[in-house]
């Protein structure tokens, strides 16, 4: 793998090149968010004189952050592409902030909005149609820091269809290991002693969880919060909350994963101070337990001290699993997320013989009937789509 060739000489450090690509503001009207909204685009230089197709990494940002943060990183792009660690790519870093609390965990909420979709959906279909991306899953990966880190995680085994590697720097990834550490904390910061009153300006692990309860627990029919807080008043966990909260949870999203379905990297610092670390072990444990194929790379550091020296290494990672060189317009249809439900075939599919027929996976690739692999795919007969079809083992 051309990711572990590199990793030594990645981890010693780029050198200082002058080659740069181009890094430009643009923004789209969602229509998951019925809102405007903005990235940051990097396009590798050459793009603009070249007629190739590029593989994307879509990066999301970590809580209190936006499009513009992180912006070390077309440094680490710039110099793995002159160095010839990875190939010419673009990278996507969408703005995902909203109030009233950290960010949008990535999540469809009644509060929030539909931040899921509009990353999976609406942010992907622009970049499709507006620059020069490989339309492919196998040319799609996603990464990301902190909050951005959970949802990389959280994104891609929602919808393995739709990318096939994933990066975690530092999320939040297993909200019950989360849960045991952040309770005696979450007490300390709002008074010490039952009955708790509990102020989203308390302290910053009291504000980590009302941004999760945004996400996973919102309730716009309750101000001035608008949630229901994942603790009752006597400081035990609501285990109606947390029941909600567990359908957004990694552990809970690898359970329905096929081995070796997404390439998975994940790393952190051993002295997190938002508890990061022990966190990612219980998911470690997980996935051991799943048969869950991944990458994961503790380090000494807290929770943004050494993303310069882990991001190319992600980023390489990333590389090595994607398709590249295109260099012609691949022909294919966009599929959107209003084609709902599904029909779960184990064996062969077993089509009409009077009628025309056409198989197709998310890309829009026609896919011969007779070599499905497991995976999502969408009918067509006569022309109109009939339906979507879940291929399992």
């Amino acid at each position: 793998m051309k990711y572990l060739r590199i990793l030594i000489s990645l981890v010693i450090g780029c050198s200082l090149l002058s080659a740069a690509g181009t890094v430009i503001t643009d923004s789209f009207l969602s229509q998951a968010l019925d809102a405007t909204r903005y990235m940051k685009v990097y396009l590798p230089e050459g793009y603009d004189t070249s007629t190739a197709y590029y593989p994307v990494i879509y990066f999301l940002h970590g809580g209190n952050s936006n499009h513009n943060s992180y912006s070390n990183i077309y440094y680490h792009i710039d110099t793995l592409i002159e160095n010839g660690h990875i190939e010419p790519v673009i990278m996507v870093k969408p703005d995902a902030s909203v109030g009233p609390y950290y960010g949008s965990c990535y999540t469809n909420s009644a509060l929030y909005g539909n931040y899921e979709d509009y990353i999976v959906y609406d942010l992907i279909e622009y970049i499709e149609t507006t620059y020069r991306a490989i339309p492919s899953r196998d040319s799609r990966t996603i990464m990301g820091h902190s909050m951005g880190g959970s949802g990389a995680l959280k994104l891609a085994f929602n919808h393995p269809d739709i990318y096939c590697a994933v990066a975690d720097h530092s999320g939040l990834v297993d909200y019950s290991a989360m849960l045991q550490i952040y309770i005696p904390l979450i007490h300390a910061e709002n008074g010490g002693t039952a009955p708790y009153t509990y102020n989203p300006n308390a302290g910053v692990f009291t504000g980590v969880a009302f941004t999760l309860c945004g996400a996973f627990s919102p309730d716009t029919t309750d101000p001035p919060l608008y949630v229901d807080f994942i603790l009752d008043s006597q400081g035990d966990i609501d285990s109606t909350i947390y029941g909600l909260w567990r359908l957004h949870d990694t552990p809970y999203l690898a359970h329905q994963l096929t081995p070796d379905t997404i390439a998975i990297y994940m790393d952190c610092g051993m002295s997190d101070e938002y508890h990061c670390y022990p966190i990612h072990t219980a998911l470690v444990d997980t996935f051991d337990l799943l048969g869950l194929s991944y990458e994961w790379h503790p380090y000494s550091g807290n929770h943004s001290s050494q993303l310069n020296a882990r991001f190319p290494i992600a980023i390489a990672f990333l590389d090595s699993v994607v398709c590249t060189g295109v260099e012609e317009s691949p022909k294919v249809e966009p599929v959107r997320s209003e084609y709902i439900g599904a029909t779960i075939i184990r064996g062969p599919l077993n089509l009409p013989a009077d009628k025309n027929y056409r198989v197709f996976d998310i890309t829009g690739r026609t896919i011969a009937p007779e070599v499905m692999q497991p995976g999502i795919y969408f009918l067509e007969i006569e022309g109109e789509v009939a339906g979507k079809i879940v291929k399992v083992r």
